[in-house]
């Protein structure tokens, strides 16, 4: 089983103590590819970045993620279906099915609060309680422009966007 997300990122070597879970901590789309990769033979567990694993009564761990969430290629939306995202909006009342859709898009990674210029034992910025040690990193506004322009001619309606980061600040 693998495990991801800003709980286990938190505390990987604990969770990674549990039988047969890998952890990823820290950027799971970057991981993710490497990781399916190794299940299928075409990399060693230890080429895998972000992971945490027990092996022989030790916690085992690969060198974290350094390529930035905005350097992976455009999502291509017509692999996501982006109606049941929308059903909430439309159940308040906001909009009907044929008017509008809602797509999340994600315009940043990392603390929007923490000071770059900081050390990253928490003293500079941000949340101390917070797993985002990182200052927040931004992908350059062609970029989001691209993903936009790709979701508008694939939907061909009108689409809510809603801004977010990787955390509950952005």
């Amino acid at each position: 089983m693998l495990m991801g997300g800003t709980h286990v990122s938190f505390l990987p070597d604990l969770v990674a103590k549990k039988r047969g879970v890998d952890v990823v901590a820290g950027a799971g789309e970057i991981s993710l590819d490497a990781y399916v990769r190794f299940l299928r033979g075409q990399c060693r567990k230890e080429d895998v970045p972000g992971l945490c694993w027990s092996e022989d009564g030790a916690t085992r761990r690969t060198s974290p993620n350094v390529r930035k969430v905005h350097e992976l290629p455009i999502p291509n939306p017509s692999l996501l279906d982006i109606m049941p995202y929308s059903c909430n909006v439309m159940q308040r009342g906001l909009h009907r099915p044929t008017d509008v859709l809602s797509y999340i898009l994600f315009t940043h990674q990392g603390c929007v609060w923490r000071d770059r210029s900081a050390p990253k034992d928490g003293s500079g910025g941000g949340c101390k309680f917070c797993t985002l040690a990182e200052p927040a990193s931004f992908p350059p506004p062609e970029t989001v422009w691209n993903e936009v322009r790709a979701v508008l001619r694939h939907y061909k309606r009108r689409v809510w966007f809603k801004d977010f980061g990787d955390c509950l600040s952005g």
